[in-house]
């Protein structure tokens, strides 16, 4: 058994150490609570930030318009080949 489950397994841990370690870890998990907030927050605004956000949109436009086209064309190149196996 690795050394640290032998001591938190130890039958001989009192309990004034047991509450001990368990306010230390409410503790730890408090502060990591109230950090937690600032992490997850948004990262403040940057001044080539739309800049970025509006070629984002520009490209998302390409996307968009590329899609449509190269649909069109499978679809045309569809039926000319159904037109062709028809024949």
């Amino acid at each position: 058994m690795p050394r640290a489950t032998a001591v938190l397994f130890r039958g001989d841990m009192s309990d004034d150490t047991l509450l001990l370690a368990i306010g230390r870890l409410e503790r730890a998990v408090h502060r990591l609570e109230e950090r937690l907030p600032a992490a997850l927050a948004p990262a403040p605004a940057r001044p080539g930030d739309q800049a970025l956000h509006e070629r984002y949109e520009r490209l998302e436009e390409r996307h968009r318009a590329l899609r449509e086209r190269t649909s069109s064309a499978v679809e045309r190149l569809t039926r000319l080949l159904d037109a062709a196996k028809a024949d």
